[in-house]
C-alpha cells in the first residue's frame, strides 16, 4: 500500500501477476540469466532474461527454487529448517473476555521471560514472551481450540460454546527451535504439485530442549491464570503434532563461511553470485519474536548492497 505505488510510479517496475517461477536460469559460466516461469493466464511455460535475480519467496519456497534449479553445490540448501512453537494455553474467566473484539495485534506481552533467559538448574536455553491472544477470535476458530473432552457435533459442542465463547482468554508464547542440521527440507522424490513440480518435504521434530523451554514457559501461564482465577484451562501439547508455523526460518542461511552457509550477510548465493535469496531463510539462528521486522531490515540491507553494485548509490549523491 505504500511501497508498490511508490515504486511504479518510478517506471523501474513491472508487476507481472499470475505468474509462478519455477526455475532459475544459469548461463554456461554458472551465473543466473534469469527465470522460467508458467503463466497461468496464458496458460503455457515463459522466460525472462535478468543480470541479477532476487528471490523473495520465503524461506520454503526459495529453498524449493534453489533445490530445483540444482543451486546446491555445498549441501547447505534446505538445512537448519527452525520454527516456532506456541505452547498455546487456553482458558475460561468469570466474566466475558469477548475474544471477538479488536484485532489480535492489539494483545498484551508480558517480556519479562524473553529470549536469553537461561536456567542451567531446569534445562532450560531460551525464553519467550508471553502474549495474552485476545482479539479476532471468531466462533468457529474458537471451536479449534476447545478442551478434548467438548465433543465437536451435536447438543453438547452448542450448550459449550453457549456458555464458553464469550469467557475465552488465550496465552500463547513462541518458544524458537535451535538450527540443527537433521531438521531440514529437501524435495520430496515422489509427490509433485499441480504443475509437475517436486513438492518440498520438511522433516522435523520436537527435542528434549524445545519440550523443556515450552514446559517452563507453560508453568508461569499456570500461574497467570491462577492469579485471573480461570474456571478452568487447558494445554496445547509441548510437543506438538504441527512442524510449521508460518515462522519457518534458517532454510538458506546466511554466514561469511562458503562451506557453512548459503548466501552472504547482503544474501547473496555463494555458489551463484549474480542471484540473491532473501528472507527468513537467512536466519542463522531465531529469536522468540516474530520475524517480520528483521526480514524487513535484511531486505534493506540487501537493497542498499544492490544499489551501491550497480553505482546508483554515486549517480544520486551527483545529482
Amino acid at each position: 500500500m505504500t511501497h508498490v505505488p511508490a515504486a511504479l510510479a518510478t517506471g523501474n517496475l513491472e508487476i507481472r501477476p499470475h505468474a509462478r517461477v519455477f526455475q532459475v536460469k544459469r548461463g554456461a559460466d554458472g551465473m543466473a540469466s534469469g527465470v522460467r516461469y508458467f503463466d497461468l493466464v496464458q496458460g503455457r511455460e515463459r522466460e525472462i532474461d535478468a543480470n541479477y535475480v532476487v528471490l523473495s519467496a520465503y524461506a520454503l519456497e526459495n529453498a524449493r527454487l534453489l533445490l530445483v534449479s540444482g543451486i546446491n553445490g555445498n549441501g547447505q540448501v534446505g538445512k537448519h529448517f527452525m520454527t516456532h512453537n506456541y505452547g498455546w494455553f487456553t482458558g475460561t474467566l468469570p466474566d466475558w473476555s469477548n475474544p471477538f473484539m479488536g484485532p489480535a495485534v492489539a494483545a498484551s506481552v508480558i517480556d519479562d521471560f524473553t529470549a536469553e533467559l537461561v536456567d542451567p538448574a531446569e534445562g532450560i536455553l531460551w525464553g519467550s514472551p508471553i502474549i495474552g491472544f485476545t482479539g479476532d477470535v471468531q466462533p468457529i476458530e474458537a471451536i479449534r481450540n476447545m478442551p478434548t473432552s467438548v465433543p465437536t457435533f451435536g447438543r453438547e459442542l452448542k450448550e459449550w460454546i453457549r456458555q464458553n465463547y464469550r469467557r475465552l482468554f488465550s496465552l500463547y508464547s513462541q518458544a524458537a527451535s535451535f538450527p540443527r542440521e537433521e531438521f531440514f527440507c529437501d524435495l520430496d522424490p515422489q509427490v509433485k504439485d499441480a504443475f509437475g513440480q517436486p513438492v518440498l518435504r520438511i522433516t522435523h521434530d520436537w527435542v528434549e530442549r524445545d519440550v523443556r523451554d515450552v514446559e517452563y514457559i507453560q508453568g508461569i501461564k499456570r500461574t497467570i491464570a491462577e492469579e485471573m482465577k480461570m474456571t478452568s484451562s487447558w494445554e496445547a501439547p509441548s510437543a506438538p503434532p504441527y512442524h510449521v508455523s508460518t515462522h519457518e526460518v534458517g532454510t538458506h542461511r546466511m554466514g561469511d563461511d562458503p562451506a557453512a552457509s548459503v548466501v552472504d550477510r547482503y544474501g547473496r548465493c555463494h555458489e551463484v553470485r549474480n542471484l540473491y535469496a532473501i528472507g527468513g531463510g537467512q536466519f542463522p539462528t531465531y529469536g522468540a519474536y516474530n520475524p517480520t521486522l528483521t526480514i524487513w531490515a535484511l531486505a534493506y540491507l540487501t537493497a542498499d548492497h544492490l544499489r551501491s553494485e550497480l553505482g546508483l548509490h554515486q549517480a544520486a549523491s551527483s545529482t
